[in-house]
């Protein structure tokens, strides 16, 4: 299964000290997401927001990245069209 996810699918990004990252590409019911984990092992599958904000109010090792910042995280292919930003495009 591909180890990168695209910056067009993307919808939110968590990133922690141990250098562990969540890209949420899909949310579902009850706080589930689908994405892609970037931990010891690159893996798509479900995990729970829930706990993410739980684990950042409790202690403050994992938090939300910005979304400008998304381009610079590891596994993240840029997708997008930037022709607009140089003045091109059709």
């Amino acid at each position: 299964m591909q180890q990168t996810v695209r910056l067009s699918t993307i919808q939110e990004v968590w990133e922690s000290w141990t250098g562990w990252y969540w890209f949420v590409t899909e949310y579902h019911d009850n706080g589930i997401c689908f994405g892609l984990v970037r931990g010891v092992e690159h893996e798509w599958g479900y995990f729970s927001i829930r706990e993410l904000v739980r684990l950042q109010k409790r202690s403050g090792n994992v938090w939300r990245v910005p979304r400008d910042h998304w381009t610079f995280c590891p596994c993240v292919v840029d997708d997008t069209d930037h022709n607009h930003l140089k003045g091109g495009g059709t």
